[in-house]
């Protein structure tokens, strides 16, 4: 489906595996998170980092769980 973002246009979102509390907020960071047991690589592009795909890493105790963490991110919604 897709969501309207704060720039006028609208951005693509995929729910994928298993629901989990992501993104997850502390302060000025965010933790994006995915559960996608059968993925080889996993990766996140938004207006936070100018759309440049980013690979996330694996959870080396759940290898089913990929995320990434971005810092000193402007409030919004994520």
């Amino acid at each position: 489906f897709k969501k309207p973002n704060p720039y006028g246009a609208n951005n693509s979102v995929l729910m994928v595996g298993q629901p989990r509390v992501s993104p997850t907020v502390m302060g000025s960071s965010v933790v994006f998170r995915v559960y996608q047991p059968s993925a080889q690589e996993v990766s996140v592009a938004g207006s936070f980092n100018d759309w440049k795909s980013f690979t996330m890493f694996r959870n080396t105790s759940d290898p089913s769980e990929w995320g990434v963490r971005y810092d000193n991110l402007p409030p919004g919604t994520y």
